[in-house]
């Protein structure tokens, strides 16, 4: 669907850790289970990325 969380946290040049731990605390606010759902709000709500690949 989307490059993996070590895929973005290189693009970023951050860690892998960095990019997870965002991730956990968007889900929390969005009360969304894992990533996989935090994707697809992303896509149903046409989230456009900054293009990292």
């Amino acid at each position: 669907m989307g490059n993996s969380i070590g895929q973005i946290a290189d693009a970023m040049g951050v860690s892998y850790k960095t990019i997870a731990n965002n991730c956990t605390r968007i889900r929390g606010k969005l009360g969304l289970a894992d990533v996989k759902e935090l994707a697809r709000h992303a896509v149903e709500r046409r989230f456009r990325g900054t293009g990292f690949g």
